[in-house]
């Protein structure tokens, strides 16, 4: 009995123990100069990690590795991937800013109230959101209890915040809810990509999408991808010319 519980634990802890080694091995080729090789092994980790924190680690070091062999573009790709699973990153933010400048990009922050707004809400992680909205109804179930056995204006004051605090709780879920379903695309062919009517070179090119350019999927083939462009057209593009930010 005693080997047969040896033997799950062993079981259990060979793939993380697989994962850590490829991590490892991984860092080692980034600082012995290979980041190709790094790139490999950490694509391969990133298979099985689970955790936001893990994902969002590792999305960052391709981004690192990406920038290392020349490719900006994909680099900022892989940082906005980084930025589903930690979004308050500050040094990811900053790489970030740093190559879409160099790829000639806007910055993904521009300082304007809308962005500001938009990144408040998106600071919070799915399950953080979650834990959030659930905090923010205990107290307001504990506020409307207050109310309804004291009464007094402190109680009903104390209400109302805790209702409007509970609403603006329900906002980086709602924002969860609505994009993270959505597969998002980025083109990162560096002379962008052609958006044709059916997948294929020979049918007709109705858009041409710069670098940088976000779009939804709509359907997808081993060698193209169906996005949406911003009349709402589906139009396919090569997929070795986009990314995907879900990852």
């Amino acid at each position: 009995m005693f080997l047969l519980f040896t033997l799950i634990g062993l079981v259990s802890l060979a793939p993380q123990d697989a994962s850590s080694a490829l991590d490892q091995s991984a860092l080692t080729a980034y600082r012995d100069g290979d980041p190709a090789t790094a790139s490999a092994l950490w694509t391969q980790v990133l298979e099985g990690a689970t955790s936001d924190q893990e994902r969002g680690r590792l999305c960052y070091n391709l981004g690192n590795t990406a920038y290392r062999r020349g490719k900006v573009v994909q680099a900022v790709a892989w940082y906005h991937a980084a930025l589903r699973h930690t979004p308050r990153d500050g040094d990811l933010w900053a790489n970030l800013e740093f190559c879409r400048a160099e790829a000639e990009l806007g910055p993904a922050d521009r300082g304007d109230l809308a962005h500001s707004f938009q990144r408040l809400l998106f600071s919070f992680t799915r399950g953080e959101s979650e834990w959030l909205l659930a905090g923010a109804l205990a107290l307001l179930a504990l506020a409307a209890a207050g109310e309804a056995l004291r009464g007094g204006i402190r109680w009903r004051r104390l209400f109302l915040g805790a209702l409007v605090f509970h609403v603006l709780a329900a906002g980086p879920l709602l924002w969860h809810l609505i994009h993270d379903g959505q597969s998002t695309w980025m083109v990162t062919a560096l002379d962008g990509s052609a958006g044709h009517s059916e997948p294929s070179e020979e049918a007709k090119q109705l858009a041409h999408f710069e670098a940088g350019a976000l779009l939804e999927e709509l359907d997808r083939l081993p060698d193209w991808v169906k996005l949406a462009d911003q009349e709402g057209r589906g139009l396919w593009v090569r997929a070795g010319d986009v990314f995907s930010l879900v990852r």
